[in-house]
């Protein structure tokens, strides 16, 4: 794991799990498309209960795509997740309220929330866009 991109998506909010998660779905799931489904994963090494990954058979300028591939990968996801926030703005809200009232909530009150919330982004939009054409 290069260091420069742990602490660049750290400081945007991201846990050292999820980079692992996206480094390994670009060295060993083949879930790049610059690099292919080539396997790049070095053998795991066992240091003080830790491991870390030998990757001393890769070139330099090979890891270099690796690491911009996760960084692509984990930034894409992260912009993905804002706008999904953003779009179901309201039904987040109705279910952190729910949340903040029962412990736990169903997935059909999941789903209600976002269909509700859909209903009303349409006629936000159509509201809207009467609006800009008048």
């Amino acid at each position: 794991m290069n260091a420069l991109t742990l602490r660049q998506t750290e400081s945007n909010g991201y846990d050292a799990s999820r980079i692992i998660l996206a480094r390994r779905m670009v060295t060993e799931f083949g879930m790049s498309e610059k690099l292919g489904s080539v396997r790049y994963a070095g053998q795991q090494l066992q240091y003080l209960g830790g491991s870390v990954e030998d990757n001393s058979q890769i070139s330099p300028e090979t890891r270099q795509v690796i690491d911009a591939e996760v960084q692509r990968l984990v930034t894409e996801q992260y912009v993905r997740a804002q706008e999904l926030l953003k779009e179901h703005r309201k039904a987040y809200h109705t279910l952190s309220q729910q949340l903040l009232k029962q412990e736990t909530v169903s997935g059909k009150d999941v789903k209600a929330a976002l269909e509700n919330s859909s209903n009303t982004n349409s006629s936000a939009d159509a509201a809207q866009s009467y609006r800009r054409s008048a």
